[in-house]
C-alpha cells in the first residue's frame, strides 16, 4: 500500500453552512446551561401556534429607533419557502418589552424572504409598540414567555422541520438586524443531535 500523505481539502465556506456551524456550536453550548428556554410548536385547525417558554433577552448591537420589531426563528425549514405575509394572530400572549414600554399587538408573521440578515428558511414573527421606541448598544429587549398564534397557516405551508436553535431581533419593515443572536434550547432530539454534531466536527479536526 502507498504510504502517502493525506490530501488536504479545502472547503470554501458558504453563509449557510457557516450559520449551520455558528448554530451547532452554540447548541452544543447551551446545553451546559446558557440557553434560554424553549420554543415550541403546537397545532389547532389551519393554525400553527408557536409557544415561547420562557422569557428570551436580546442585546442590541446599535442605535436606532422602530415600532416594529421581528424575532427570527433561524433555520427552521430544512428547504426554502415560499413567500407567504399572514394575518395578525387571533390569539397572542406573549409581550416584547423595550425599556418600561410593552408591545401593544403582534404582526408581521412572514417566511421564504430572502432580506438583509435572513434566509428563506427563517420563520419571522412580529411585535408591535404604540410608538416608536429608541435604543441604543448594549440596551436589551425581551420577549416574554407566551404564545403566538398564526392564522390559517397550514393553508399554505407545512408544519416548520425543527425548532430553532437560535433567533435575533430585526427591524420589521427594513429587516436590519437589531440585536446580538441569542441560543434558545432547542426540542432534545435536535439538542442531541446538533451537540454530537458539534463534537463530531471538532474531532474531525484533530485528526
Amino acid at each position: 500500500h502507498c504510504m502517502c500523505q493525506p490530501k488536504q481539502i479545502t472547503m470554501k465556506p458558504t453563509l449557510k453552512t457557516a450559520r449551520s456551524l455558528a448554530a451547532a456550536l452554540i447548541t452544543f453550548g447551551s446545553l451546559a446551561g446558557g440557553a434560554h428556554g424553549a420554543i415550541t410548536y403546537t397545532t389547532s385547525g389551519n393554525n400553527l401556534e408557536i409557544n415561547i417558554t420562557s422569557p428570551i433577552t436580546l442585546t442590541f448591537n446599535t442605535d436606532g429607533s422602530s415600532a416594529r420589531f421581528s424575532l427570527i426563528l433561524e433555520d427552521v425549514f430544512n428547504t426554502p419557502q415560499t413567500v407567504k405575509f399572514f394575518d395578525k394572530p387571533t390569539v397572542a400572549t406573549s409581550t416584547m418589552t423595550l425599556g418600561s414600554a410593552t408591545s401593544s399587538s403582534h404582526e408581521f408573521q412572514v417566511l421564504g424572504v430572502n432580506f438583509e440578515d435572513t434566509v428563506d428558511t427563517d420563520l419571522w414573527i412580529g411585535w408591535t409598540f404604540s410608538s416608536p421606541q429608541s435604543f441604543s448598544v448594549n440596551d436589551t429587549v425581551t420577549v416574554n414567555a407566551g404564545n403566538f398564534v398564526i392564522d390559517d397557516y397550514f393553508l399554505t405551508h407545512s408544519l416548520p422541520d425543527s425548532t430553532p436553535a437560535t433567533v435575533f431581533v430585526t427591524d420589521a419593515e427594513s429587516g436590519s438586524t437589531y440585536t446580538q443572536v441569542a441560543s434558545v434550547v432547542p426540542e432534545p432530539s435536535s439538542a442531541l443531535l446538533l451537540g454530537l454534531g458539534a463534537l463530531g466536527l471538532a474531532a474531525r479536526r484533530r485528526t
